[in-house]
């Protein structure tokens, strides 16, 4: 499928097998694991339904998908982007509508990715829209 051959192409550039870029740093270049994160965030444009494509992948088999390419699969969930969001200002900052609440929605993403990269996992952020940093 599209998806099997998009996850196992950026998978392999990351683990250096067919690129420059930088050796992955999970476990050299073996497959190690995928922490998936769901961010479904659709406050940065206003086309509906964008936020449901984590959900839409998991019911797509993105977890068998990887699976069979030998990666671990480690679904963290889906965000509470709307929390985030509800704890900023929609107010515009310098030309940017909604700045603080898309700062705040991109802090949780942000500190997601983090910790698990920090445990030398993969990490595939699904959206949402393109206010995704």
């Amino acid at each position: 499928s599209i998806t099997r051959r998009c996850f196992h192409n950026t998978a392999r550039a990351f683990s250096g097998r067919r690129s420059a870029v930088n050796q992955w740093h999970g476990r050299g270049n073996e497959p190690g694991t995928v922490s998936f994160i769901g961010a479904p965030l659709a406050s940065g444009q206003p086309i509906p339904g964008v936020e449901k494509a984590p959900q839409a992948m998991r019911d797509g088999g993105i977890a068998n998908i990887i699976h069979s390419l030998g990666w671990d699969f480690h679904d963290v969930g889906d965000l509470d982007v709307t929390g985030a969001i509800a704890a900023g200002s929609a107010e515009m900052v310098q030309g940017v509508q909604k700045c603080e609440q898309l700062g705040f929605a991109n802090k949780l993403v942000h500190d997601a990715v983090r910790g698990e990269a920090a445990k030398g996992n993969f990490v595939l952020t699904v959206g949402g829209d393109h206010s995704i940093g």
